[in-house]
């Protein structure tokens, strides 16, 4: 699977020399837009554009940008002959940051080309917030740099910790506050918060040896964060508390990665190595006010948990690779409702 991303960069390990566009022709079934081919070498990673319209796209020693909407090439970025394993855009839409095997995390303007690189060492993968104010880089042998972006301040301005074992994806959240890194071997996600440099949560219940996973940190003020697994399951924590929420089944292979909807605050989407991608909403009422929910809830484990174990049952499931539904999927230990969401 290819690392992918929109502003925030993306992970996993890629094993081809073509890159796909798709649209959404119908709630069950996308059509493709384009497909991008002529790469040299296999693709390691794209990411899209803050507006959509753009695509950067890692082959090789190079980073290729594509418009999307019409299929061309507009430019190419290549600094040295070692590989670049990741891209993330930063919020301007112009400015964006390559890493990979020669050790350096370089910032490019699509107009003017290479700007300058911070020294770091081989990066797996990168992260940029919302907020434009930092990029995170993961690091060989799972250590993780914090890069100050703002070009004020001195170059060297940043902050790195070295994590305890094989760290192999990282997850921001949309302030940049709360930074998730999923270390393989040990099956954990470990949470830290970038505004005091302190781990402040170990998450555990999912299964992680061979794959590289994608979790992702949301919903309603940023206090969940979901993963996928490789029993084919997704799982939901209380970011804060540690505590598992939700194991939502329905998938048939590893799920992959999963992100938050950055509008809809209770939704959730889900992708699996048996080819689909789910769509999850908070409950029947997917267009409650949860924020006003999550206020009103007895305890941290907040409104979502709190209706998942009241039994708010598995609604119609909805992949949006062959549109089959099924009924009765939730299990007892809390599934949110799968729904459709519809703008």
């Amino acid at each position: 699977n290819v690392r992918g991303g929109g502003g925030g960069g993306g992970g996993g390990a890629a094993g081809s020399a073509s890159a796909g566009a798709w649209r959404g022709s119908s709630p069950q079934r996308p059509r493709l837009l384009q497909r991008l081919t002529g790469h040299t070498a296999y693709v390691s990673a794209v990411a899209w554009s803050p507006d959509s319209d753009r695509l950067l796209v890692a082959t090789g020693a190079s980073v290729w940008l594509w418009d999307a909407l019409e299929g061309t090439v507009t430019a190419k970025f290549t600094r040295g002959r070692d590989e670049v394993l990741a891209v993330a855009w930063l919020p301007d839409g112009r400015r964006f940051v390559s890493g990979g095997l020669d050790s350096e995390v370089a910032m490019w303007d699509v107009d003017d080309n290479y700007l300058f690189s911070w020294e770091t060492e081989r990066v797996d993968d990168l992260v940029v917030p919302a907020s434009g104010q930092h990029v995170v880089a993961l690091c060989h042998e799972g250590r993780i740099v914090v890069l100050d972006l703002d070009l004020t301040r001195e170059r060297d301005n940043c902050w790195a910790v070295t994590e305890s074992g094989a760290a192999s994806a990282v997850a921001l959240s949309a302030s940049g506050r709360y930074l998730v890194v999923n270390m393989q071997m040990a099956g954990e996600l470990h949470v830290w918060d970038l505004h005091s440099g302190d781990m402040v949560q170990t998450l555990v219940g999912h299964t992680q040896s061979r794959y590289v996973l994608h979790a992702t940190v949301g919903g309603a003020r940023e206090r969940f964060v979901a993963c996928g697994s490789e029993d084919c399951k997704v799982y939901l924590w209380h970011r804060a508390t540690g505590r598992l929420l939700a194991t939502l089944p329905g998938h048939a292979g590893v799920v992959n990665a999963v992100a938050w909807s950055p509008t809809h605050v209770g939704v959730l989407a889900s992708a699996s190595d048996d080819g689909t991608v789910r769509i999850w909403v908070a409950g029947a009422d997917a267009d409650a006010d949860t924020d006003a929910e999550m206020d009103a809830a007895a305890s941290p484990g907040d409104a979502m948990a709190a209706r998942a174990e009241a039994g708010a049952g598995a609604g119609a499931s909805a992949s949006a690779a062959d549109g089959e539904s099924s009924e009765g999927e939730g299990e007892s230990d809390g599934s949110l409702d799968e729904g459709l969401l519809v703008d």
